[in-house]
């Protein structure tokens, strides 16, 4: 009788595991089929978004203080030049010790030389500081990422 019971008990054990391992695979596969249909939307959201350059409400700001150094000016130099390139494309250099311009510091958290780029229609804007930074002295390299970074914005 022990025997027959571990038997049946075993068997209840072997059939519950496999339909744990059922639910499983189809939560899975409903888990997959949801990140197919929400990749897909996305990508068809990406196609059809256009960017700001597109759209003409793409703005480049440099923020700087009053005391401006060869590297800031390097920035405004290089980034003037590239996006003369894009029709439509703003450029708005911007003293932050000015107190006139408090206020647009503040809400880009600019306290010093910083690079933006910025959708005037949506209010949406990049922190491009470091990157200006990092490549201020090579301006192939800066031109070439700007230029990227404005057609993908």
């Amino acid at each position: 009788m022990n025997k027959v019971n571990l038997q049946f008990i075993a068997l209840i054990l072997a059939f519950a595991s496999f339909s744990c391992q059922t639910e499983n695979k189809e939560k899975q596969t409903e888990n997959a089929s949801e990140e197919v249909i929400e990749a897909n939307l996305t990508s068809e959201k990406t196609e059809v978004k256009t960017t700001a350059l597109e759209e003409g409400n793409l703005v480049v700001i440099q923020f700087h203080s009053e005391n401006r150094c060869k590297t800031c000016n390097k920035i405004e130099k290089l980034s003037k030049a590239t996006i003369s390139e894009y029709e439509g494309v703003d450029f708005q250099l911007i003293n932050v010790d000015d107190q006139k311009n408090e206020a647009i510091a503040t809400k880009f958290e600019a306290s010093g030389t910083a690079l933006f780029l910025h959708n005037t229609a949506t209010g949406e804007f990049k922190n491009l500081t470091e990157f200006a930074f990092m490549n201020a002295n090579n301006e192939e390299k800066f031109e070439n990422l700007l230029k990227e970074e404005v057609e993908t914005f």
